[in-house]
């Protein structure tokens, strides 16, 4: 293949790479800001580019089998999707969840540690809050995408998620001293009897907040 030929050959890979990216991103992908990215999702996406790129620069790899590839990686994206928003276990081996580091003033140093961060990283974090001591801390707490969440001493109430679509937050209740029970009860309370059937579940200003599915 030579001359016009291959450039209308690679013309049209570069399209149908592009309608496939496309039904991707609105399909399975995930719909956040660059800054709000999680790992899963970067690697996801480089992933993604690589089977693109090696279709449209790899002459010996077909239309059929770049199809069937792209399906195949469809289907596990979407399968690892379902576990991340449908299972707590899924979320957090896949996302990560955030991690409390400082809890009225008193930091844990094994889950700074755990979230890979050194002090001067931390001091660094506090310092862009306009926080120069750990005592001016209620409760800090580290994202799945490394970004930090403050709320200082005598300011306003920490809002928790404890029911995401379905999906308890096990860590949460443990911050809010509760457990499994206590939020059955809460919920059998408003005339729900599974969790499946609550969309948000949040604990604020020591009130639960619920929104069914």
């Amino acid at each position: 293949m030579a001359g016009y030929e291959y450039y209308l050959w690679v013309g049209f890979k570069l399209l149908i790479g592009l309608v496939y990216v496309l039904v991707f991103l609105h399909y399975v992908g995930a719909r956040r800001q660059f800054s709000q990215m999680t790992s899963l999702d970067l690697v996801s996406n480089f992933i993604l580019c690589g089977l693109v790129g090696g279709f449209i620069y790899n002459h010996d790899i077909s239309l059929d089998g770049f199809t069937m590839v792209m399906a195949i990686y469809f289907v596990i994206m979407f399968a690892v999707n379902y576990l991340t928003n449908k299972t707590w276990v899924g979320r957090k081996i896949l996302y990560g969840i955030p991690e409390v580091i400082i809890q009225d003033g008193k930091l844990d140093v094994d889950k700074l540690k755990k979230s890979r961060l050194c002090m001067t990283d931390l001091m660094f974090l506090l310092r862009n809050k306009e926080i120069h001591s750990i005592k001016d801390v209620k409760v800090a707490q580290i994202e799945a995408n490394g970004d930090i969440t403050v709320v200082k001493k005598h300011g306003c109430e920490y809002a928790l998620l404890l029911v995401d679509d379905g999906v308890v937050n096990t860590e949460a209740l443990k911050q809010i001293k509760k457990d499994l029970k206590w939020l059955d009860k809460e919920l059998a309370k408003k005339g729900i009897n599974e969790y499946k059937d609550v969309f948000l579940a949040q604990w604020y200003n020591n009130e639960l907040y619920v929104l069914r599915n």
